[in-house]
């Protein structure tokens, strides 16, 4: 039998979105089998409404760890505008089951997806996330995985950022010398004083900053001559750190 209509169409995901604001405002907890009813519905619309929902009314949800994987491959297939407050619900929930599922889909969500995902791990604060992080350091994603590695600050990440750092591009490469010197790694002050005489200023401030995460004895160190810097930005940063 040919299907005529969609079985749900846009009038009808308004009202809904509506009715479900409307009863986990009232009762969140009483509607706890609606809300699993929809996060389970294999209906992406359904489930980034209902997600979007749940995530603004900051209501947390107790999901079994086959629940959280269905709703992570419900995300795969969902365009962004309903992947995304899948994302960020399941983000709100900090559970290890969770930055497990996010985690894993990383290698096969696309470039938008994965920033996401990205982006949601760091939000979270859980060294859990490193391993996962570490598997796209190569590629496209390289630099937001590195900026997240640094800020998490476990160590475990300093060997795959220092072979990440052989195979970076020149942006890239930036932000993996910025994860490492907020990892406290001090094998990237060779290439770093070599980028405090390179021709671009911004490539000479930006080693200015990374040379700044290390600590003030690597900037009283190596940082003495750049004040005299021909780029007035360079100078400018150079001097915020000398006076700390």
């Amino acid at each position: 039998m040919t299907e005529l209509f969609e079985a749900i169409d846009d009038r009808d995901l308004y009202w809904f979105t509506e009715l479900f604001d409307s009863v986990v405002l009232v009762d969140a907890a009483g509607a706890d089998a609606l809300i699993k009813r929809c996060l389970l519905s294999g209906n992406f619309r359904l489930v980034g409404l209902a997600s979007q929902v749940l995530f603004n009314r900051k209501i947390k949800v107790s999901l079994e760890s086959e629940d959280s994987r269905q709703i992570g491959q419900m995300l795969l297939k969902a365009p962004e505008n309903y992947a995304f407050p899948i994302i960020d619900f399941l983000g709100s929930t900090h559970t290890s089951e969770v930055i497990a599922v996010l985690g894993g889909l990383l290698k096969d969500a696309s470039w938008e997806k994965r920033e996401k995902l990205i982006e949601t791990l760091g939000s979270m604060k859980k060294v859990e996330a490193v391993v996962s992080l570490h598997s796209v350091l190569d590629g496209y994603s390289a630099s937001s995985a590195a900026k997240v590695l640094g800020q998490l600050g476990d160590k475990s990440s300093i060997d795959p950022l220092k072979r990440a750092l052989e195979r970076a591009g020149p942006s890239a490469e930036m932000d993996i010398l910025l994860a490492l010197a907020q990892l406290g790694n001090t094998d990237i002050i060779p290439r770093l004083t070599e980028k405090l005489v390179d021709q671009n200023p911004e490539m000479r401030r930006m080693a200015v900053q990374i040379i700044g995460a290390l600590g003030q004895p690597f900037v009283d160190k190596h940082l003495a001559m750049t004040k005299f810097d021909l780029d007035r930005f360079v100078r400018h940063d150079v001097a915020k750190f000398m006076d700390q």
